[in-house]
């Protein structure tokens, strides 16, 4: 059996979905069929199984040079990565990181679409970020066996500090990084730069497609319902599927933007975040303009 050696290890709402999407079109790439298993650090609770988790690489086969899996909070965890290496010392692992003033706002986004976020507006949200880095469950939902401190939107964006600590345990030669703006202006070029990382053969695949755009609620009180309905089905444990909560759940969705901070708050994440993106284009060696 084929273990993982490829880890998408974050960050959240920076282009993991897309560069997913991509690894499972190559020939030579067996891409877990579960996005983020979430096995060596879960923010939401109960990690899966050993046997469960290596049950999700069962079918990758010898042609498969890449055995790959994507969770997004891997990069944020203290110890996740370190976990990973003790499971294969030759891991390499793929970062995608993104603008801290536009992740935060983002990922919020993505938060009140699934439903652990509960206060929707993000300069609130914001607000609560020294409560939830202290384990408050103030304002969330689902998280009661969980880690709250993800929903701390400037811990969960200070990338310079997350990527530090990976490559204080990782071979730099393994680790590559991927910046969103640069994927979205070009994306040939940083599937190539991919390609080469992973030393496999050029694969003409689909680079068009854009994925996990933001998304929101019609009704707000029925994904609340269908995510508690959901959530007391696990406790139970009744397992497989009608269809029933899926189909609801797709009807009751939509594309959409989000909100832009308020002025006083983009000042507030500027002041935060200052510090850790030069620390992030100092390891890098990259430099761009987010905070101007």
């Amino acid at each position: 059996m084929k273990y993982p050696n490829l880890f998408i290890v974050g960050a959240p709402k920076c282009g993991t979905t897309t560069i997913s999407k991509w690894l499972s079109q190559h020939e030579e790439i067996y891409f877990s069929p579960e996005k983020e298993p979430c096995f060596f650090y879960s923010p939401y609770g109960e990690p899966k199984a050993l046997t469960e988790y290596l049950s999700l690489f069962s079918h990758a086969e010898d042609r498969h040079k890449i055995v790959a899996e994507a969770t997004v909070w891997y990069l944020f965890s203290e110890f996740a990565c370190k976990k990973i290496l003790n499971f294969n010392k030759d891991a390499k692992f793929l970062v995608c990181l993104r603008n801290p003033l536009e992740m935060a706002p983002s990922l919020h986004a993505q938060k009140c679409y699934t439903g652990n976020e509960l206060e929707q507006d993000f300069n609130k949200a914001w607000t609560l970020s020294d409560e939830r880095e202290k384990g408050s469950l103030k304002k969330t939902l689902g998280l009661k066996n969980g880690d709250p401190s993800h929903m701390s939107y400037r811990k969960a964006c200070m990338l310079g500090e997350q990527v530090k600590r990976l490559l204080e345990i990782a071979d730099e030669n393994k680790v590559h990084f991927v910046f969103i703006d640069d994927l979205q202006r070009d994306p040939e070029a940083e599937w190539s730069k991919i390609e080469t990382f992973l030393d496999i053969y050029h694969c003409n695949i689909d680079l068009s497609k854009s994925y996990n755009k933001a998304k929101s609620r019609k009704s707000k009180l029925l994904h609340q319902i269908l995510f508690l309905l959901g959530q007391l089905k696990k406790k139970t444990g009744i397992i497989g599927s009608t269809g029933i909560f899926s189909n609801l759940h797709k009807k009751n969705s939509r594309e959409s933007g989000y909100e832009k901070p308020n002025h006083e708050t983009i000042n507030q994440m500027k002041k935060s975040f200052s510090k850790d993106v030069r620390l992030l284009f100092t390891l890098t060696g990259k430099e761009k303009d987010w905070l101007k």
